[in-house]
């Protein structure tokens, strides 16, 4: 089930999710009779349509990543 807003070349993502977050999603993605790459591909794209259409102060904000210059930093995680 691909968007007609993001057509093009499908390319391959290494996702690290907990465990518990991947049976609910096999759950769901099983009642909704589609596959799990499926399932995720639906919930990024109806998530960031409904993103899109809210306006811009509604919209919450990003959580800080180290090494994101837009963010504020969590520290160096190597112990330096």
């Amino acid at each position: 089930m691909r968007s007609k807003k993001m057509p093009g070349r499908r390319v391959a993502l290494l996702l690290r999710i907990p465990q518990g977050l991947k049976d609910q999603l096999t759950d769901l993605a099983k009642h909704e009779h589609r596959s799990l790459n499926q399932q995720i591909d639906f919930l990024l794209e109806q998530d960031l349509s409904d993103a899109s259409k809210k306006p811009q102060n509604d919209q919450p904000r990003a959580k800080a990543v180290a090494g994101n210059p837009k963010t504020p930093s969590r520290g160096n995680r190597t112990g330096h």
